[in-house]
């Protein structure tokens, strides 16, 4: 494996500055860190399809970007797909100034429980669902609503997904998803809170709490993991390129974005190549 993805691996989050390239090098790049799959979603470079363009810049094929603007509250990599991309990686493209990205690692986190706790949670299931995301329009996707109905209910397929291809988990006995009258899917996905990483071979705490259901220990957990040891800022200068753990982290956008100053990060996902 990449030396670099492998320390990603064991620290969860990654911080390369000064990654001045052009889009084919950043692609190239990616091809080396992983394994990716094309979405075909709305947001895709056009000549790079595996790079998502988070931007609030109009994009040649005439639409918004991917989470062009607004608050994202705490979310990891496709939370409803029963088997997402590992790893995101964020490049900074063009950026702006006092729109962080905010992470929080689970993972260090649950590494200082009580051993009890952690016993605990080692045999708990949750049931992760966009219901949130179907009652309020899919703002996680749709930022400020700038997306039509089409463009979501792709976004949705996506979650079909697993690593062995774009609609195997509709075949996941953890996975179920319910087409609704507006065209959008009902997305309800069984997941372990506790897992093993595939690449460490150490326990770690997949925690996206707002999407998950209620379990003993939640707000216990979520109390603990917004102290500040487990908090990390980004600032956002040109060329930075953040590497983030989706099994160990979760991260989030405060800032509302309204501005029409442009900014642009390029995103990919992939899986670890193991």
């Amino acid at each position: 494996m990449n030396e670099l993805i492998q320390k990603v691996a064991e620290e969860g989050i990654v911080v390369l500055k000064n990654q001045h390239m052009s889009d084919e090098e950043f692609y190239q790049k990616n091809l080396t860190w992983g394994k990716h799959q094309e979405s075909g979603i709305h947001a895709c470079h056009e000549d790079y399809p595996i790079i998502f363009r988070v931007t609030n810049k109009k994009l040649p094929n005439g639409k918004q970007g991917l989470f062009s603007r607004g608050f994202l509250d705490w979310h990891c990599n496709n939370m409803f797909c029963v088997d997402p991309e590992e790893v995101v990686c964020l490049w900074g493209k063009k950026v702006i100034k006092n729109a962080p990205t905010i992470w929080a690692h689970c993972t260090n986190m649950y590494r200082d429980l009580p051993e009890s706790l952690k016993e605990e949670l080692d045999s708990v299931w949750v049931t992760m669902s966009n219901i949130h995301n179907i009652k309020d329009g899919g703002r996680i996707y749709t930022g400020a609503g700038d997306l039509d109905m089409e463009d979501v209910i792709k976004l949705d397929k996506w979650n079909f997904r697993t690593r062995e291809g774009l609609e195997a988990g509709l075949f996941d006995p953890n996975f179920s998803a319910k087409q609704l009258k507006s065209g959008r899917y009902l997305i309800k996905v069984k997941k372990k809170l506790v897992r093993i990483h595939p690449v460490t071979g150490k326990k770690v705490l997949y925690f996206p709490f707002g999407h998950m259901s209620d379990f003993p220990h939640k707000d216990e957990l979520i109390e603990r993991l917004m102290q500040p040891q487990y908090i990390y800022t980004h600032e956002w200068e040109e060329g930075d390129i953040v590497f983030s753990d989706q099994l160990m982290t979760i991260h989030k956008r405060d800032a509302t974005l309204e501005t029409e100053e442009k900014r642009e990060l390029y995103r990919t996902t992939f899986y670890y190549d193991v």
